[in-house]
């Protein structure tokens, strides 16, 4: 499997405006996509303006094809409506030395990630109102130790995770970008239980 993650900037005001489109549009249409197992939209407990679009792919290529669509490129441009104003500026100096301002857009961030080991608790909500909790771990590994954690979470942290009230699915992840890291990530009833998991030792 592979998870992709569309990292966006929403404006806080249009939040909720957002989470609609988000379930009326673009959610439907992802699941007539070919190759895409499951969709969910995540908001940042941290900050309010953050959003996670976060999809689940039978083959990295289905998603990567997604990626390049004339329907990718639709669904964001109709999204952008929602998008936080750009806080960022770029200055330039026009030959007679006035100061020109130009807005930076803020472009969403696409990532990318191979899942390398899987739970078999359940599947992931298809639709953002399914309220769900999801928790993301990452770390930074020794070089000669991949192996060893991709066995261990397979072997000691699923099962784990079986008998943990409240986890509906764990996977992880390995990052394209940096080399050596890893994301556990966790989907749970409610922020609750993964609150009383991370308390539990």
């Amino acid at each position: 499997m592979y998870m992709r993650v569309l990292h966006l900037t929403i404006d806080p005001l249009k939040s909720r405006a957002f989470e609609a489109f988000y379930d009326k549009n673009i959610v439907p249409a992802l699941q007539k996509v070919h190759g895409c197992l499951s969709i969910t939209l995540v908001r940042s407990a941290q900050h309010n303006d953050e959003f996670l679009s976060v999809t689940l792919w039978d083959e990295q290529e289905n998603a990567e094809a997604f990626n390049q669509s004339k329907l990718f490129q639709q669904l964001l441009t109709e999204s952008r409506v929602y998008f936080s104003d750009s806080s960022e500026w770029k200055i330039k100096l026009s030959e007679d030395y006035t100061l020109d301002l130009e807005t930076v857009e803020k472009e969403p961030i696409v990532n990318s990630y191979p899942i390398v080991a899987q739970s078999d608790l359940g599947t992931l909500p298809v639709k953002k109102s399914q309220s769900m909790f999801m928790r993301i771990v990452s770390a930074k590994i020794l070089p000669d130790k991949m192996d060893e954690i991709r066995q261990l979470y397979k072997n000691d942290v699923i099962p784990a995770l079986k008998n943990t009230k409240g986890c509906r699915y764990a996977y992880l992840s390995e990052s394209m970008k940096e080399d050596h890291e890893i994301f556990s990530v966790t989907m749970w009833d409610s922020r609750q239980d993964a609150e009383n998991y991370e308390k539990s030792g």
